[in-house]
């Protein structure tokens, strides 16, 4: 009879583990973040070779191993490309602005003044013209410059809030894994907190490879380009690196520093420093280009000779490195060189109709050698434009493909309401059937004692 009691007893300490992890499925039904639970019993060996009972072994959490990397990986894409998407969009609206002339345009727009100007090179409104079209043009290159350096260094200063964002990621999974490791040696007692613990993981994981594409392995160890940020129950500062060159990121371990290679950062930071290097590089690209117009039109304004008779003068002032014009201080209407000759002042506007010939010139942006300036502002815009737009559909493509990849893991760990009440039934009558065991094999005994 004591038999009997023992083994219902090590029924009824089952069956209260399962209804009380069934109770904790059914609370996180709704949790996102929670993988549906379950109580792993054995039996337990009698001496006669039948059985003594049942055991809890362990708690057991639903994985899918090979999705969560997945999953990660994915992340890292989709934050990666939105964080790419949304600075260089707004780059993008410097070069297609919503109301009034693109810089290519505005070049246009110079160069027909000063063939209108060939027509009737004494008209002082036509001269006044001109020089203001030119002065309008510097603005604007003025104001892209401008406005291209402060996306870029709104980009930059954001960097170390994300990074700090890492670190505390980091620092989060490092403890996880100790207290992960301490649940697990707990043996069965800690199961249901290591499982949780591990659900808390994966979260953070998650989160850690959306901000900077680091990647998590089984044990709870995380890398960013082959260097550890995790390793065991340790986590490694990482910090943002700026130079001449750039700016990189920076790993500091026990022995030193170690630096994950640009291309291997991903995620939000990953994206926010391509699109950095991305901005700079339209910025000098739309420097080159104005300044070889300007270069250009200098060239011509300088071969000729001004309403007084004298040799022209650069209307432009370009700088040695690439960067944004002006108009030359002081320039007056009257200098510029409309003419060719000494000789054909003030009549002569041949000089000015080869300033306007410009906008036919092929080369004259030295990047696209077989483009007037209008083809070669087209040219710019539209790849600048084909870069935001990849951007754009891999943002969508990464997005769709990530919800699959969740519904994917919900549909293996998430957890069935219908399931576990089905579960709370069953081990709820499990409990009864094994006090009933108890209760029966107890009332066995006092019979025995008093009839004895």
């Amino acid at each position: 009879m004591a038999d009997v009691v023992g083994i219902g007893l090590t029924g009824i300490g089952a069956a209260q583990e399962q209804l009380a992890i069934t109770s904790s499925n059914i609370a996180n039904a709704s949790n996102p973040n929670y993988s549906a639970e379950s109580v792993e019993v054995a039996a337990i060996p009698g001496t006669d070779g039948g059985s003594a009972g049942v055991q809890v072994v362990g708690v057991q959490r639903a994985t899918v191993p090979f999705v969560n990397p997945q999953i990660n990986q994915e992340q890292s894409l989709q934050s990666y490309a939105t964080a790419f998407s949304q600075i260089t969009q707004t780059a993008e609206t410097y070069l297609s602005p919503q109301s009034g002339p693109d810089l290519g345009q505005s070049v246009q727009d110079l160069l027909n003044q000063f063939l209108s100007l060939s027509g009737s090179p004494e008209d002082q409104s036509l001269r006044e013209g001109v020089l203001t079209s030119a002065q309008e043009l510097a603005q604007q290159s003025q104001s892209i410059d401008a406005g291209l350096a402060d996306i870029a260094g709104n980009a930059l200063a954001g960097l170390p809030a994300a990074v700090a964002q890492v670190n505390d990621y980091s620092a989060q999974l490092a403890k996880l894994n100790f207290e992960i490791t301490q649940a697990s040696s707990q043996g069965t007692s800690g199961g249901a907190t290591a499982a949780a613990l591990m659900d808390q993981r994966d979260s953070v994981a998650q989160s850690l490879a959306g901000l900077v594409g680091a990647q998590m392995d089984s044990q709870g160890n995380v890398t960013l380009g082959g260097v550890p940020l995790v390793s065991g129950s340790q986590s490694f500062n990482l910090s943002v690196v700026t130079t001449a060159g750039g700016s990189s990121l920076e790993v500091s371990l026990p022995f030193g520093t170690l630096t994950p290679p640009n291309a291997t950062v991903g995620g939000q930071i990953g994206g926010i420093l391509n699109a950095i290097d991305t901005v700079d590089n339209l910025r000098q690209q739309v420097d080159g280009y104005i300044d070889a117009v300007a270069n250009a039109i200098n060239a011509k304004q300088t071969s000729g000779y001004d309403l007084n008779g004298n040799p022209g003068s650069q209307l432009f002032n370009v700088p040695a490195t690439a960067g944004p014009i002006s108009v030359q201080s002081g320039f007056q209407p009257a200098q510029i060189a409309a003419a060719s000759s000494a000789a054909g002042v003030p009549g002569d506007g041949s000089n000015a109709a080869a300033i306007g010939q410009v906008q036919s010139q092929a080369g004259v942006d030295p990047a696209y050698p077989n483009a007037d300036p209008e083809q070669a502002w087209a040219q710019l815009t539209a790849d600048f434009g084909l870069t935001v737009q990849t951007a754009n559909t891999q943002q969508t493509q990464s997005q769709a493909l990530l919800q699959s990849l969740e519904q994917l893991k919900t549909s293996v760990t998430g957890v069935s309401v219908n399931q576990e009440l089905t579960n709370l039934l069953e081990y709820q009558n499990t409990l009864q059937a094994a006090g009933r065991a108890v209760s029966v094999g107890l009332n066995i005994v006092q019979y025995l004692i008093q009839n004895l």
